[in-house]
């Protein structure tokens, strides 16, 4: 099929509405129809209980007001965000769940990163006071 072929297709195949910016609809219309289900006049009623019902029925589960945690060491950020991570993945499948994971790996690489960090200074630290030729005089 040629590229004119395609342009010619897509534009049959459209819907015959407009979006808010003044483009072609590019929703398949309904079939026997030249409007798909959001632009044709006579769902109007449709459209609305179909918004209502999808408002009600969103698979969000609900969320208990969250208690402040005390994120005083490396270990309880990392403890947190274990226990984030477990949360995210009950969440309905969706681009807000894949954010909120990898926003949660982002930081568990940052506090691990952190964390080893301290462990190698804390061990330097300790070498330089065992060394006799560190110590200050």
């Amino acid at each position: 099929m040629t590229a004119k072929q395609k342009a010619t297709q897509a534009t049959t195949s459209g819907c015959a509405g407009t979006t808010k910016h003044g483009a072609p609809c590019r929703m398949p219309r309904l079939t026997g129809e030249s409007w798909c289900f959001k632009h044709h006049p006579d769902l109007a009623t449709s459209r609305l209980v179909a918004n209502v019902k999808g408002g009600r029925h969103r698979k969000r589960p609900d969320v208990a007001p969250a208690t402040p945690t005390a994120l005083r060491s490396i270990e309880a950020a990392v403890t947190e965000l274990e226990r984030l991570a477990d949360e995210a993945k009950r969440l309905h499948h969706g681009s807000d769940r894949i954010r909120t994971l990898l926003a949660i790996v982002r930081a568990s690489i940052d506090a691990n990163a952190d964390h080893l960090l301290e462990r190698r200074i804390a061990e330097l630290e300790q070498r330089a006071q065992n060394a006799p030729h560190l110590k200050r005089a």
